[in-house]
């Protein structure tokens, strides 16, 4: 799904989000928002303003539903923009992770676990409230 188009964001806000609360559901998590950045870093011309569209959408959740908690799984390029915007921040892989190729759990490289400590930190500094959670594997 293309988080630019309009269409889409009208399903989530008018029909997809309401099911979800409805059927009990007070919460929102927000997994895989760090692919709009990943498609526009890959074609910075066929994916431009994916970022951008992504943070969009968060903070339309939180307008349209202020008292419902966010979670938002990763998604740093989009924390400046969104860190008012959301409840909790879930760093996944922060220390550890598990490797597909060859099957076998490591560390994460240390230049990447501190940029990451450091951009949870950001945004906990953007927003005292935000909750920081972590999951490692």
């Amino acid at each position: 799904m293309d988080v630019r188009d309009t269409r889409w964001v009208a399903l989530v806000i008018e029909e997809m989000v309401p099911a979800i609360l409805r059927r009990g559901f007070n919460g929102l998590f927000l997994d895989t928002l760090d692919n709009p950045p990943e498609l526009e870093r890959r074609d910075p011309v066929g994916n431009a303003g994916m970022t951008q569209a992504a943070a969009r959408l968060v903070k339309a959740l939180k307008l349209h539903w202020p008292q419902v908690p966010i979670i938002l799984n990763r998604g740093y390029e989009l924390l400046d923009s969104v860190a008012r915007d959301i409840d909790h921040v879930l760093g996944e892989s922060v220390y550890a992770d598990y490797d597909f190729e060859t099957k076998t759990y490591g560390k994460v490289p240390e230049p990447l676990y501190k940029w990451q400590v450091e951009t949870l930190q950001r945004a906990q500094m953007s927003n005292p409230a935000l909750s920081v959670l972590t999951l490692d594997y």
